[in-house]
């Protein structure tokens, strides 16, 4: 009888230790696509940091707008990402908060008041956006990627807008430039380029003169009584033309004396604006301020409107090569749906 227990014993103690080896306890298993989500997390950070440094060297005339744009662009895309692939919505906060700090990396020397509007901006629009590009890809079965990208990216841009003002404008009231003047003149070819498009005779880039003669020449192809004049009469008339248009732009310059045909078109208007806008600056400063901080939120949403539509395109390109390159998954979900029953 003893012999039988301690037989018995024997078998309940190997198939409990068996049991056990089976799935011991100590280990632990990483989900899929954890180590890529990680990678993902630096990259979204990274990225973060990368535009609170090139904004900053911006603003100390050290670069351009153009390597700015392309830091936005990437932050953009990879917080687009991280709504669509991060499940957990803890992690997402935590890393939307680390991303804050990134954002600030480089402007923690701002006055406070500015500090605290730019962080409370950059909180609000990238939680709102996070927000409603999730409720985006879950009210349908099959949700439009390109819809959540631009959601999220509209978000995200408009908090980006005002935190870039306000990082902006401590550094206005005693600056000795109110505009860079590399910015201005990217502005002012994008402007020219779209011009020539509806106006191919004119040169709007290029000198006064060239500006000037192209403008007359524009205006006389109009006049069927020029071409019966003697060539002469026809050269006197384009250069009464052209001094009667020069002196109508010295006279919307406001200008004492007279422009040098030589001068750029970009460095004379460049030149007016940045006056035009010191002096209304020392003499209406807090009006300059709130004109200034809404002309400046305007042109961001007009590059907004169309940097986003290109970055969600571009996003549902990037989310088809991965689904072919099997690096992301099409999973199925099976949902619980409350309803009052009687």
């Amino acid at each position: 009888m003893a012999n039988e227990i301690k037989q018995e014993d024997f078998r309940i103690n190997s198939s409990s230790e068996n049991f056990l080896n089976k799935v011991p306890l100590e280990k632990r298993i990483l989900p899929r696509g954890a180590y890529k989500l990680i990678v993902l997390n630096g990259l979204t950070i990274a990225s973060a940091l990368g535009l609170s440094y090139t904004y900053h060297l911006f603003l100390n005339r050290l670069t351009g707008l153009s390597i700015v744009l392309i830091m936005f662009v990437l932050l953009v895309i990879f917080s687009s990402f991280e709504t669509i692939l991060t499940k957990s919505v803890r992690r997402r906060a935590l890393l939307i908060l680390v991303e804050i700090f990134a954002l600030f990396a480089f402007f923690y020397t701002l006055p406070l008041k500015f500090l605290l509007l730019a962080v409370g901006s950059a909180a609000f629009f990238i939680i709102l956006g996070e927000i409603q590009g999730r409720r985006e890809a879950s009210q349908v079965l099959k949700p439009s990627y390109f819809r959540v990208s631009r959601v999220t990216g509209t978000k995200i841009m408009t908090g980006l807008i005002l935190v870039a003002i306000f990082m902006y404008f401590p550094k206005i009231q005693n600056a000795d430039q109110i505009i860079p003047q590399e910015t201005f003149g990217s502005l002012f070819n994008w402007s020219a380029g779209t011009m020539k498009r509806l106006y191919p005779e004119i040169q709007f880039q290029g000198t006064i003169d060239n500006l000037l003669e192209t403008l007359a020449r524009y205006e006389i192809k109009k006049n069927s009584l020029y071409y019966e004049m003697p060539i002469p009469a026809q050269e006197l008339l384009k250069q009464s033309l052209i001094q009667e248009r020069k002196k109508q732009f010295e006279g919307w310059l406001g200008l004492k004396t007279q422009l040098a045909g030589g001068d750029e078109v970009k460095n004379v208007l460049y030149n007016f604006t940045e006056l035009k806008a010191k002096k209304i600056r020392d003499e209406h400063f807090q009006e300059f301020s709130v004109a200034w901080a809404i002309l400046l939120f305007l042109i961001g949403k007009g590059i907004g409107l169309i940097l986003i539509p290109i970055i969600s395109i571009l996003i549902f390109f990037i989310i088809q090569i991965f689904l072919a390159a099997n690096f992301v998954f099409v999973a199925g979900e099976t949902r619980t749906k409350e309803s009052l029953t009687l």
